[in-house]
């Protein structure tokens, strides 16, 4: 009877394990510049181990990465949104850095306490406990770009469905949108990334710029569109056609919504 009773144990914790592996991907972000797609969210939690491979310069003995990084508590800066031209910088202040076997002497694990931005500084941690500054959680919503500098050559981050707020897109509440295509014409982009977007055109033609995550990069798709009701279809030239709903927000009279399987786009204001 116990013996039965611990192989049911054992089966019911392996599907746990299992099931929560399979519902998370990894994603390794390097110093090249990735665009989380839609419908996803790139994740790092404080207290939940990650793996990362820091630059030549942190084992470089007077440098400020080697500095920050042997330092207590410890830090490693960059992991940026945005592009190379323009980003906004997060550090990750951690604990427990363990190198990794059969890896180069640069790859660790570790476990972030707190992610920091450009607003921290070290004067904070004479007064407060690393998990007292800084935030708990660092989310990057699809459309935003995201790569890693300095201190840091790539990071692993957890890929997630992202969930929409009801209270901020009640999408699922729609209304036919009535009085055709001039509701449609102009410049539409996903909320989290402007980057992501599609041109409504009056001659029935559009430019839409997508991320192709086959090829993890960026693509401007072009061809013919046609709107059927609440349907609305893009004819791409050298691609299969695509089908999108075109509804109005709850409650709303003038504010619309296009929403294909994962993710959604808002149109621009004049």
């Amino acid at each position: 009877m116990m013996k039965c009773i611990l192989i049911f144990f054992l089966a019911v914790l392996t599907q746990a394990i299992y099931g929560q592996a399979t519902n998370q991907k990894i994603i390794v972000v390097t110093n090249r510049p990735k665009v989380v797609p839609i419908g996803k969210m790139w994740i790092l939690e404080a207290n939940k181990t990650t793996k990362i491979q820091i630059s030549r310069g942190v084992l470089t003995s007077g440098s400020m990465c080697n500095a920050l990084f042997l330092s207590n508590p410890h830090i490693v800066m960059n992991i940026n949104r945005g592009n190379i031209f323009s980003s906004e910088g997060y550090g990750i202040i951690f604990k427990n850095p363990e190198k990794l076997p059969y890896t180069n002497n640069q790859t660790y694990e570790l476990t972030p306490i707190s992610f920091i931005d450009k607003n921290f500084s070290l004067y904070e941690l004479q007064s407060k406990d690393p998990d007292e500054v800084g935030s708990k959680s660092l989310v990057f919503k699809s459309g935003e770009s995201v790569f890693v500098g300095n201190c840091i050559q790539s990071i692993e981050m957890i890929e997630v469905v992202e969930k929409l707020p009801a209270t901020e897109y009640k999408l699922k509440n729609k209304k036919v949108v009535t009085g055709g295509i001039e509701k449609l014409l102009g410049f539409w982009y996903t909320p989290h990334g402007a980057s992501i977007n599609i041109t409504f055109f009056k001659n029935k033609k559009f430019v839409f710029n997508d991320y192709n995550t086959t090829l993890n990069k960026m693509e401007k798709l072009t061809g013919s569109y046609e709107l059927k009701g609440d349907t609305l279809i893009l004819f791409h030239i050298g691609k299969p056609k695509e089908y999108f709903d075109f509804a109005k927000f709850e409650n709303s009279e003038d504010e619309y919504f296009i929403q294909r399987s994962g993710g959604y786009f808002i149109k621009k204001e004049n």
